[in-house]
């Protein structure tokens, strides 16, 4: 069984999982929030029991490569922020096979509008946002900020956004192999939504963002190329703002191993976040 490939990376996930299922976690305030009619378009709000409304609010999108998953199973990764005051919110989103990149774009939308009314009838109080994502997740939240005409429609500016932290992300859909998720998510590559679903294709047309990346050279799932063209033009563009880790012969699942242990990975993370203020 080889690094590289998509079956030493199931393999990998058994652990990974393991913790995140079996993980139990206190001192966390939840509450769930619906944007839609479907049962998955909800999110949840993790605060902790002493709120810094002078902290900028945390908006994390969890991985499972657009298939699997959901905001309760990753009530640790928002309690590690939680402890140093931070507000997270984790939400879910209508997945494959069922549904597809439009309906993702819509649960985005819907989730935005929905933060919006929040902070206008004073439910929840922030200033600035930190986005975050693993894997799909990051796929997904990268196009919350780098779409740029919708983030306007729904009431946010760029500028809102202070800071974007990934781990292994695909962010240039065409350097991914072909594979059955890819085509359900995003259809043929000639196609339009192909196009839109591609975080680097919103690139050129964007405000200058701190962005911390965690992605390894030996990633079976997300080529480590999906996201090293896309930090490689942002790098061109805005030299200062990239802090980049590439974890050489690791696979997916290492990227993501500061959710279960408070290691190397954790601390350069959390040291991020807390530059952004």
């Amino acid at each position: 069984m080889f690094k590289g490939t998509a079956l030493y990376e199931i393999f990998s996930m058994t652990g990974y999982w393991y913790k995140t299922f079996s993980t139990k976690t206190q001192n966390q305030i939840i509450t769930k929030y619906c944007f839609g009619s479907d049962p998955k378009q909800y999110f949840l709000l993790y605060a902790p029991l002493e709120i810094d409304p002078t902290k900028p609010l945390i908006l994390y999108y969890h991985g499972g490569g657009w298939l699997f998953g959901k905001p309760e199973i990753f009530a640790k990764k928002a309690a590690i922020f939680n402890k140093l005051g931070y507000q997270v919110i984790i939400p879910s989103y209508r997945k494959l096979p069922r549904y597809n990149y439009t309906h993702m774009r819509e649960d985005l939308n819907l989730s935005l509008k929905k933060l919006q009314q929040l902070k206008k009838d004073g439910s929840l109080v922030f200033d600035k946002i930190i986005l975050g994502g693993t894997s799909a997740g990051g796929h997904l939240v990268s196009l919350i900020y780098y779409h740029k005409a919708i983030l306007e429609k729904y009431g946010f500016k760029q500028e809102d956004f202070i800071g974007l932290f990934l781990t292994a992300p695909p962010l240039d859909l065409s350097q991914m192999k072909h594979s059955p998720v890819l085509s359900l998510l995003a259809g043929k590559r000639s196609k339009q939504k192909f196009h839109d679903a591609s975080p680097i294709n919103y690139l050129s047309e964007s405000a200058p963002i701190k962005i911390f990346c965690i992605h390894g050279t030996k990633d079976g799932l997300v080529q480590f190329k999906a996201s090293e063209t896309f930090l490689n033009h942002f790098e061109k563009k805005f030299p200062t703002l990239l802090t980049r880790i590439n974890l050489k012969n690791y696979g997916h699942i290492q990227s993501a191993s500061w959710a279960h242990t408070d290691n190397y990975l954790r601390q350069e993370l959390i040291k991020f976040i807390q530059s952004c203020q």
